[in-house]
């Protein structure tokens, strides 16, 4: 069942969260269903629904059709780091993920997540994919999930542009 039809605010979405309310939020769960079922996940880092595996069923497996073994993934914007384990997954051992990531909380459990799950084809960006190399503020948004860059914002972060990523040498992409 997908939790997040039932608004948080509900009486039904409320009963139903119950029961997953009590997992502690540091808990180590294996993802449930789907692409990435028996990796680990850490409870507290996002929606119940990662951990099941169901988050967004539609949008990975269109993820999935255009992503093969070998390729170089960017997850611009990475959260903490499900669509990044699911291109690790994708890409596998000959592959690369690199994931962009501007707040600090995000990045813990991106990498958090890649180290319980022994993945060694990501490289953690710690910044913001933007059109210049420097610096930019970032406003957290509402929510773990809604951030962006925007002059008002209270953090400041590192941008790159892809063009510099790619060509810089340390990476040893295979772009085509």
């Amino acid at each position: 069942m997908k939790v997040e039809i039932f608004s948080v605010n509900s009486l039904i979405g409320k009963v139903i969260r119950l029961p997953l309310r009590l997992i502690p939020p540091n808990a180590q769960l294996p993802i449930l269903l789907g692409r990435m079922k028996g990796k680990k996940w850490i409870v507290g880092s996002g929606l119940y629904s990662f951990w099941i595996g169901n988050f967004e069923s539609k949008k990975q497996k269109l993820f999935a059709d255009y992503i093969s073994a070998g390729s170089v993934v960017f997850d611009i914007g990475a959260n903490v780091g499900f669509y990044t384990l699911l291109a690790s997954e994708l890409v596998g051992p000959k592959g690369l993920v690199v994931s962009f990531e501007p707040a600090p909380r995000n990045i813990k459990f991106l990498k958090e997540h890649i180290t319980i799950n022994n993945i060694s084809n990501v490289v953690v960006i710690e910044g913001a994919v933007a059109d210049i190399d420097g610096s930019s503020f970032f406003d957290k948004g509402p929510n773990a999930t809604m951030g962006r860059l925007n002059s008002k914002g209270d953090l400041q972060v590192r941008t790159f542009t892809l063009d510099h990523i790619i060509t810089e040498k340390k990476y040893h992409f295979r772009i085509f």
